[in-house]
């Protein structure tokens, strides 16, 4: 009988506690990197979790089924339909099993709740059922389930392209501002791999000058100024602290994309100060100053305060993938796609594929420093991973995951 540490806890909270006492944990330990907004997504999977257990036969025994649960549970949960509802969820492209890219997530957040539990101070379970590494072959997550998914061959020098860009993003009529917003975001995101958290919580006066000024986009450069002058400063998820990477030199590529429409983003503003000048609002129910204001506005005013807030997530994931849909489509891309397979879309994909390109000209170490990845290891990528950990013929498959 395995002898109890003096700091041991020794009693079995309920399934519900288990992950609330994990949520604070990884909370602390991770120090911000763990935003608010994705607690209920951690707790989406849990109670998915807890839920399809009572559907299975789990043998019989003390306490609740999830510690009892096996490997071959595992396995088969992460290789069945999504179980997750919700208004805002996407029509799923397979009905029958998950998508890749929520395979890995529903495994890394069970292996890491499942860790927690296992922990020598805790004992809840007597064994992670969700340790990759020491599962059978046959209950392991493959090799590609292990590797992000990225663009096909020539998308993402594209998307970094000025001019291939606004083939893609074609403006139509000079009064659709929102084509120069949209051109800026995915320059942003090809070039310096944000997440779309990080895109959507940049504001104005994360834009500045070398020497610290903010960047008014009416000022002209000089000839001798280069573009690269200007940086742009990304925060973590509490704004306490810059990115790890962070900040990032504009160059004449991106600038090129993000200077009309921070020219637009300036009169959409003065604008609406009129309005509300006009509408006699009260100075402490004016907007906040221009630098203030999120660097990415939303073109449809918000009802109470009729001021344009940040763009939604939601209207980012539509814009990358309506930009993908026309690059998939153009000959040079097409040629590359399998007619069967589904292709990679999202924002996520376009940020792997800047992480992996990355990885490939500066090496793993100055690729996790550039994404705000704090350990080498979390990168999805066989030359991330230490010699030692490599797969061998007897070893297996090195566990080489980012947390979702």
């Amino acid at each position: 009988m395995p002898q109890v540490a003096a700091d041991q806890d020794t009693k079995v909270p309920a399934a519900a506690e288990v992950f609330e006492k994990w949520m604070q944990n990884k909370m602390r330990r991770d120090k911000g990197g763990c935003s608010p907004e994705s607690v209920p997504i951690y707790r989406a999977i849990w109670d998915a979790w807890l839920a399809w257990l009572t559907t299975q036969d789990v043998a019989p025994g003390p306490g609740e089924a999830w510690r009892r649960a096996q490997a071959a549970h595992v396995r088969k949960f992460i290789e069945g339909p999504a179980p997750a509802e919700g208004k805002r969820r996407r029509e799923p492209k397979n009905e029958a099993r998950m998508a890749n890219y929520t395979r890995q997530r529903y495994y890394s957040a069970l292996r890491d709740i499942y860790d927690f539990a296992c922990d020598r101070k805790r004992l809840w379970c007597a064994a992670n059922p969700a340790n990759g590494d020491k599962l059978p072959e046959e209950h392991r997550i493959n090799l590609r389930d292990r590797t992000s998914q990225v663009l096909p061959p020539g998308v993402l020098p594209m998307l970094r392209d000025p001019e291939q860009l606004v083939k893609l993003l074609p403006k139509k009529a000079e009064t659709n501002w929102w084509i120069d917003r949209d051109r800026a975001v995915v320059a942003l995101l090809a070039h310096f791999g944000l997440t779309k958290s990080e895109l959507i919580d940049l504001k104005g006066h994360d834009l500045r000058r070398q020497m610290g000024r903010v960047y008014e986009p009416h000022e002209q450069l000089r000839l001798d100024e280069e573009p690269n002058s200007i940086l742009l400063n990304v925060y973590a998820p509490d704004r306490t602290a810059k990115r790890l990477g962070a900040p990032f030199e504009l160059t004449h590529e991106v600038l090129v994309m993000v200077r009309p429409w921070l020219l637009q983003r300036r009169r959409l503003l003065a604008a609406q100060r009129t309005r509300m000048i006009a509408g006699q609002r009260s100075a402490d129910r004016m907007p906040a100053p221009d630098e203030q204001q999120p660097l990415f506005l939303a073109r449809i005013p918000a009802k109470e305060s009729g001021c344009l807030p940040a763009m939604e997530g939601s209207t980012v994931y539509q814009l990358v993938n309506r930009c993908l849909g026309r690059a998939y489509a153009m000959p040079e891309v097409s040629k590359h796609l399998d007619a069967e397979a589904i292709v990679a879309m999202g924002p996520g994909i376009v940020r792997n594929s800047v992480i992996r390109h990355w990885i490939e000209t500066l090496g793993a170490a100055q690729a996790a420093v550039l994404a705000g990845i704090k350990e080498q290891r979390h990168l999805r990528h066989p030359d991330a991973v230490p010699a030692a950990a490599r797969p061998t013929a007897k070893s297996g498959t090195p566990r080489v995951e980012t947390p979702p």
